[in-house]
């Protein structure tokens, strides 16, 4: 049984993390995750999976107009081997050594980036983007980064539109593997329903925000809150 005092907290930080979701895209899992397991290790991560579908299904009614389907068909077409991958890796490779190796690949691509550096999307990149999503979804719980980073030259609703597209069918699927095989149930759903007012409160507080976050600032947003999740996977692996 979880202390009511905590939901609430966890429900507070739901909120937060909406409201830096709904105006950048992503951030989510990579701010509330963490943060909730701390408070108590049954608030993460099947709640916040949970809720990132209505998250992601708002957010596809507001701007998934402004998404490129054919380009969420091969990031998704690069999840699943990526998915593959990250069930490899985590067989034949410590969990650190591999969290290591995700935050040093994510810091190279905000580097990248940060230096005016620009990679053009074509099949081939957005493949191999979804690929390392896939990946690093499975082994951290925290696939938004790589595709923020190819998409953070975009305007901001085609980042948004896009990333929710993706967020929600990647949600679903991982609500489904969980749930079949048992690692997710009732009492998770009893969470997360703590944790939807918070995140409709964000998602509607992010309606103001993002006006101020076009252009420049929704690039550094980007790559601050990938440099975030750099930081968050090596936390983990140390």
């Amino acid at each position: 049984m979880i202390d009511p005092s905590l939901l609430l907290i966890a429900g507070l930080i739901s909120a937060v993390a909406a409201t830096v979701h709904g105006t950048v895209g992503f951030g989510y899992g990579l701010l509330a995750v963490p943060t909730c397991a701390l408070l108590h290790p049954d608030l993460a991560p099947s709640p916040q999976i949970l809720v990132a579908v209505p998250l992601a299904l708002i957010m596809v009614l507001r701007e998934g107009r402004f998404a490129d389907r054919r380009e969420i068909g091969l990031l998704i077409l690069g999840g699943g081997p990526g998915a593959l991958l990250g069930i490899a890796l985590v067989k034949v490779a410590s969990e650190r050594g591999v969290q290591l190796t995700m935050a040093a690949t994510i810091l190279l691509g905000v580097v990248l980036m940060a230096s005016g550096r620009r990679v053009p999307r074509t099949p081939r990149t957005i493949v191999g983007t979804g690929v390392a999503s896939g990946a690093m979804m499975l082994i951290g719980s925290i696939g938004g980064p790589p595709v923020a980073l190819l998409y953070r030259d975009a305007t901001g609703p085609t980042l948004r539109g896009t990333l929710a597209l993706y967020f929600l069918i990647g949600d679903v699927v991982a609500i489904g593997l969980r749930w079949g095989t048992g690692e997710m149930g009732w009492p998770d759903v009893v969470a997360a329903l703590w944790l939807l007012p918070g995140l409709l409160l964000g998602l509607w507080l992010a309606r103001f925000l993002i006006p101020r976050v076009e252009g420049e600032p929704l690039r550094r947003a980007v790559l601050a809150l990938a440099t975030g999740a750099a930081v968050m996977l090596a936390w983990r692996a140390w």
